[in-house]
């Protein structure tokens, strides 16, 4: 899996051409294509996320290990449905995600869109589930990072490339 590199997922948020909620593949299959999650663009991230359906969430490479899910929103300005992989950090039921963006002086899109998302759905790699995403702040949050940082390192890296504080998203399962 030679050619992964380090960034999170997060510049994977891309709209998916011709897809709607019934058929998120805008051809009849249950999951978006990485091609039309991508638009019809080429990434070098699309192997992933075939990778990650393929083996049931896992992945090799530099994310092997990596706890990962697959976040279906919509985009705010646009209303197209948006595909995003991430790290996650498993607390109790809820899967944490953390809005690094590699630093960048920017939240990524996704954040505004899972927050202002209805109806945002997580793939585990073995289900998918509805989530309701609510923000953590203070002493939890940091907490929740702490213990992020010791899974995946190159977490710690990026509080000092920004002057932000990184979002934390807790993705609650709605059963």
């Amino acid at each position: 899996m030679g050619g992964r590199q380090g960034v999170a997922f997060e510049a994977w948020d891309r709209s998916a051409g011709g897809a709607n909620a019934a058929n998120p593949g805008g051809d009849g299959s249950r999951y978006p294509s990485a091609a039309a999650t991508l638009g019809g663009m080429s990434d070098h991230n699309a192997p992933i996320i075939e990778e990650f359906r393929a083996n049931h969430g896992e992945v090799g490479g530099f994310f092997e290990g990596a706890a990962l899910l697959i976040l279906h929103t919509r985009g705010v300005r646009t209303g197209n449905p948006q595909t995003v992989v991430l790290n996650h950090l498993p607390d109790g039921d809820r899967f944490v995600v953390f809005g690094t963006k590699g630093g960048a002086p920017e939240d990524p899109d996704w954040v505004r869109n899972v927050l202002a998302d209805p109806n945002p759905t997580i793939e585990t790699g073995t289900e998918t589930i509805p989530v309701r995403a609510t923000i953590v702040t203070g002493p939890e949050r940091d907490e929740l990072y702490a213990r992020q940082v010791e899974l995946r390192p190159v977490f710690g890296t990026y509080p000092s490339k920004t002057s932000r504080v990184i979002p934390a998203i807790a993705l609650e399962p709605v059963r």
